[in-house]
């Protein structure tokens, strides 16, 4: 960040390079728009309405369909900013599922939160409205990234793909006549 010398470039590109609610927002409404519940931006404790033993960070997206079983804690990531592959495999590499530095990674992060939802069904299920919640880790890129091709035993169990891969692959959203 030092070689953004000027406050146009420190305030307006580097700004939107960082910045990720635009992105998280968009998958919000495209979910939303196929008959989705969504919640955008949810601390867990709103969500579980309880102190948790550490900060787990707030989920990017949380959705489900009234009337279903799936309750989906997204991680969305956009990567349209990053210019070469190494501004990738840097981002990337942020995406093991394990520890950097004594701390987790932004997957473990990601698969802590969902571990925790899914030990705390019953405030799920009370936030959602849904029975007998499934939480399902999902992991929504804007366009082709590696991950979605990589062999990380961590993704194992969570979805990666973009909106339209996971309108193709769950479906939209049905929701209970009344």
């Amino acid at each position: 960040q030092s070689f953004f010398q000027t406050p146009a470039m420190r305030d307006a590109w580097w700004g939107k390079a960082n910045e990720g609610h635009t992105f998280n927002a968009l998958v919000a409404d495209q979910l939303r728009a196929a008959g989705w519940e969504v919640r955008a931006g949810i601390e867990l404790t709103a969500v579980l309405n309880a102190k948790l033993d550490r900060d787990y960070g707030d989920v990017d997206v949380l959705a489900w369909c009234p009337g279903g079983e799936e309750v989906f804690v997204v991680e969305c990531k956009d990567l349209s900013f990053r210019r070469n592959y190494s501004e990738i495999a840097a981002l990337l590499s942020d995406y093991q599922g394990g520890f950097k530095n004594g701390k987790p990674d932004k997957l473990k992060r990601h698969l802590m939160r969902v571990e925790c939802a899914a030990s705390h069904l019953p405030a799920v299920a009370r936030f959602t409205g849904v029975a007998a919640p499934k939480i399902r880790s999902c992991l929504l890129v804007a366009g082709l990234v590696p991950m979605q091709f990589a062999s990380i035993p961590a993704l194992e169990g969570t979805f990666v793909g973009d909106v339209d891969q996971f309108g193709a692959h769950f479906g939209q959203c049905r929701r209970p006549s009344t």
